[in-house]
């Protein structure tokens, strides 16, 4: 479901020009490091009231989430870019 939600193109639908295009990529990777500075902390405090953390592990599944998260933001922003422009 998910994947049929971003591949679908839809998220963005005011993203018509490159100009737009580009200034949603930079929204995007601020959005990104928020919510992975974010994910961080709150992992942290959960695992250190929980009884430790790895620090690899840690730094591993944040820098993993960040990840996921950019890339199925890009792929819908991507789409929905392109959809957009065949559209006009």
């Amino acid at each position: 479901m998910v994947g049929r939600y971003i591949l679908s193109g839809i998220e963005y639908t005011d993203v018509v020009t490159e100009k737009h295009y580009k200034k949603e990529i930079r929204a995007l990777l601020s959005r990104t490091v928020s919510f992975v500075v974010t994910f961080g902390l709150l992992y942290l405090m959960y695992t250190l009231l929980s009884g430790g953390v790895s620090w690899i592990d840690f730094i591993g599944l944040t820098i993993s989430v960040g990840i996921v998260s950019f890339v199925f933001d890009f792929i819908s922003l991507k789409q929905s870019y392109e959809k957009n422009k065949e559209l006009l």
